[in-house]
């Protein structure tokens, strides 16, 4: 695979070519159809996932009702928290149609900053800021939500 499959991805923009061939090199690809659960809320995640092509829905599941969280769409991602915490999977995770991920285990990303302490500082970085601004937004809704109440 050619490291321009992740340079799309704004996180990696930072980061030389060189150091994002290593990456690729531990990246998996990852081919869905419409409806397919790509993760299952309440199981283990070890994994950083890339919505290279096509769009993938967060749903939170409480019996028989869903209720959709956010769609993600080309060059976003989802299971950053699995970076930095291993825990259940908080939401599940299913394509809203034909769909590519690229997807980087948790172990493979640690080994990949350890031995490239530079470029993995910058991507943490970058994630950090995206995890921080989907915090922010979050807190919004939050707040507008209970505004109304």
């Amino acid at each position: 695979m050619s490291s321009s499959l992740l340079s799309d991805f704004h996180f990696f923009n930072h980061v030389e070519d060189v150091d994002l061939q290593a990456l690729i090199e531990l990246t998996k690809t990852f081919h869905f159809s419409a409806g397919d659960i790509l993760l299952e809320q309440g199981t283990p995640n070890d994994s950083l996932f890339l919505v290279y092509q096509g769009a993938i829905e967060i749903l939170r599941i409480h019996g028989e009702k869903e209720l959709k969280l956010a769609t993600i769409t080309e060059k976003g991602f989802f299971g950053e928290t699995s970076i930095f915490s291993t825990s259940m999977t908080s939401a599940t995770v299913r394509a809203v149609d034909q769909c590519t991920v690229l997807v980087i285990k948790h172990a493979d990303l640690l080994h990949y900053i350890q031995e490239r302490p530079e470029a993995g500082n910058k991507i943490l970085l970058e994630i950090l800021k995206a995890v921080c601004r989907r915090l922010s937004d979050t807190n919004d809704k939050i707040s507008d939500l209970l505004f109304w109440f």
